[in-house]
């Protein structure tokens, strides 16, 4: 490919090649490569620098293979704070990082030297790789003096880092030096002619020679073009709602609640949807989208989509899967009662990942990090001290060991704000007055400070923590899924479930509630059968396979992984119990027979297993309340002890050299890797710090 190379950006919106030959230059400057979509070639990537000095072809280096993935491995996406609030405030502010503010924004895309800009309250801003907030400024307007803020509905960019834009009837090239000069205006008599579009995208030829547009005048389905001389035409008529460029001269469109790829002769062919409206990862022909609002070109091939406020990621064979996104940054707080809403995403050259949480006027990075899944023993101590409660049967509040817990069982642990969650009541000694009294859920915050949280009337078998700190509760002795607010006050009843008795639940990465029922021995989702065979009240058994076929005994607590895995202590099993997200369950480990024993899986044993945790990387923490001991387990089955001696005693120490009483509830701190433990007997709350 002599004097000439192909310039390949992750913009969202412009990728195409140039002749150097049309260039006054000399020189180019090589800055790296990308791999080339159409043909399997690596090719160099521009960097705007011109620096060519011998005029030899430029030689094309052998592609790098793409590694084969671990089958036995994950990729999550942890989430950090680009630009914008932590808190949700939403402005117009420009500044570095969590200084800046922004308001309700559109079309977010990256230029060629990997900064990203949006438009935010009607004004085009600049944010550069290190996460500074300015304004673009136009210089000049068709030769007039302008020195205003671009304001515009939608942009895009060439490789020189010309932009084109869309602005009050026209459509504009605006030069990296901010002169402007006028391509079109819009005779406003002529329907479809108003460039006031909501997605700009250029033809990815030598140099761009036409931009795409939806008008936002178009009754009908059609998309119009208008070429650098000021010819405007009409494209194709399809109903798009997102269009961005692709490398291969063409574009990527939402179109009939599909992802497909519209080539330059405006033909369609589906990339991935079925064309039914949901929300189903799932293969080419079968997975469903719920509404796109922003479409992005990633790394080998792969396209990451908006939809419906979550991120979900195509392969380069169609299968659609929902990205895991970890928020380990303590900048990202929740505003309640919003969650992360993430309404546009774009990536740069670099395969970085950027997405706008629209509840909270913000931009996040996303920074892939791959898991395995098989890991075995990893051998930790830990150092298990006392965090809360004094051993005396009472609720006082107080900061650590000054307060005191009557009968400590569920507990939660809020990674945004790190407060603990723990439901407590007081049992009194039959002969006195037997029975549960004074049932609330108390928070204990980062200082250990222990207060009343919220007031039941009714005894509370399990809690689940939502992102932006609300609550889901099982309450009436798991009669009902209630919810409450981030200030303990009741908002919703969701579920009366009459005969069903919720004794654990769990809430995954997108909302979705599971319940372990322990009048049918099953395991539900949202209400609904997910996992164990629905028959007569009572009827229980020990069986693995899929919905209809598993059977359990009394399963009690649950914990959700990354990847939508469901682990059940199945305490009457004496097992911890694993079901994929499609309901097929299997036993990670334990046995029919309760005992103690640390081994690898069906090898080892448990007496009542009643609660349980799972970290970022797989790993199982079980209450195992007969045996007074907290027990871990390693995605490969491995079971070892790191906490208690067996003993109903109260000690701290470092491992087994500590005590439990009944330790039931128990949670996680993912970021520090610290579990915390209801010793319910003991009446304290356990800290256990790995070594």
């Amino acid at each position: 490919m002599k004097n000439k190379f192909i310039s390949l950006f992750s913009l969202s919106v412009v990728l195409f090649s140039c002749n150097t030959n049309n260039l006054n230059n000399n020189d180019f400057k090589v800055v790296g490569t990308v791999n080339n979509a159409s043909n399997g070639q690596s090719q160099y990537k521009f960097d705007g620098m011109i620096n060519r000095t011998d005029g030899a072809p430029v030689p094309v280096p052998t592609p790098t293979p793409t590694p084969t993935p671990d089958p036995n491995s994950i990729t999550v996406y942890n989430a950090t704070l680009f630009a914008g609030s932590p808190t949700g405030v939403n402005g117009d502010q420009n500044g570095q990082g969590s200084n800046a503010l922004f308001s309700y924004h559109y079309n977010m895309l990256t230029d060629y030297q990997n900064n990203l800009y949006f438009i935010s309250n009607g004004y085009l801003k600049k944010i550069d790789p290190l996460g500074n907030v300015t304004d673009r400024y136009w210089s000049t307007l068709d030769g007039s003096p302008m020195n205003s803020r671009i304001a515009t509905t939608s942009i895009g960019f060439d490789f020189l880092g010309n932009m084109y834009s869309a602005y009050s009837y026209k459509m504009l090239k605006t030069s990296p030096d901010g002169n402007a000069t006028t391509i079109y205006e819009c005779n406003c008599g002529i329907p479809y002619n108003v460039p006031n579009s909501a997605r700009i995208a250029l033809d990815n030829k030598d140099n761009p020679q036409n931009i795409m547009f939806i008008p936002n005048d178009t009754p009908t389905a059609v998309i119009r073009k208008i070429s650098l001389d000021g010819t405007i035409s009409t494209f194709a008529n399809h109903l798009v709602g997102e269009m961005i460029s692709d490398s291969n001269g063409g574009f990527i469109v939402s179109n009939n609640f599909q992802v497909k790829r519209m080539s330059n002769s405006s033909e369609l062919t589906t990339i991935a949807g079925s064309g039914i409206q949901g929300y189903v990862d799932s293969n080419l022909q079968n997975s469903q989208f719920n509404g796109i609002s922003s479409i992005a070109i990633y790394k080998n091939n792969n396209y990451i989509v908006a939809d419906s406020g979550k991120l979900r990621l195509i392969s380069n064979d169609g299968n659609v899967s929902t990205m895991i996104i970890n928020n380990l940054d303590p900048l990202l707080k929740y505003r309640f009662p919003y969650n992360f809403v993430y309404s546009s995403v774009v990536t740069d050259s670099n395969d970085n990942i950027y997405a706008f949480d629209s509840n909270h006027f913000r931009i996040v990075k996303l920074t892939p990090q791959n898991i395995i899944l098989s890991q075995p023993k990893d051998n930790k101590n830990y150092n298990i001290t006392t965090i809360a409660g004094d051993g005396n049967n009472a609720q006082t509040n107080g900061q650590g060991t000054n307060s005191s817990f009557g009968y400590p069982t569920a507990i939660a642990y809020h990674k945004e704000t790190g407060n603990i969650f723990v439901f407590d009541s007081i049992v009194y000694p039959q002969g006195v007055s037997y029975g549960t009294y004074s049932p609330k859920i108390r928070k204990i915050d980062t200082s250990n400070n222990v207060n009343d949280f919220y007031t039941s009337t009714e005894f509370i078998n399990d809690l689940a923590l939502n992102p932006n700190g609300s609550m889901t509760i099982a309450t009436g002795g798991g009669s009902s899924i209630q919810e409450l607010d981030t200030n303990g006050i009741k908002i919703t009843n969701n579920l009366n479930s009459g005969e069903r008795k919720y004794s654990g639940i769990a809430k995954d990465s997108l909302g979705n509630l599971y319940s372990s029922d322990i009048t049918y021995n099953i395991i539900r989702k949202n209400g609904n059968l997910f996992a164990g065979t629905l028959g007569q009240l009572g009827e229980y058994g020990f069986q693995y396979g899929a919905v209809g076929t598993a059977k359990f005994n009394s399963p009690q607590g649950l914990a959700v992984d990354n990847i939508g895995n469901v682990y059940v202590a199945d305490t009457k099993n004496n097992c911890i119990r694993k079901v994929d997200p499609s309901g097929n369950t299997t036993t990670l480990a334990g046995s029919l027979l309760e005992g103690f024993k640390d081994g690898n899986g069906t090898n080892a044993k448990f007496r009542r297993p009643t609660n349980l945790a799972v970290d970022n990387l797989g790993y199982v923490y079980v209450s195992d309340t007969g045996n007074n001991r907290i027990r871990k387990i390693a995605p490969n089955g491995d079971v070892w002890t790191i906490a208690g001696d067996r003993n109903s005693s109260y000690k701290d120490g470092l491992s087994i050299d500590s005590s439990f009483n009944n330790p039931t509830g128990i949670t996680i701190d993912n970021s520090t890797g610290n579990v915390y433990v209801s010793d319910t007997n003991n009446k304290r709350i356990r800290k256990l710090t790995p070594q």
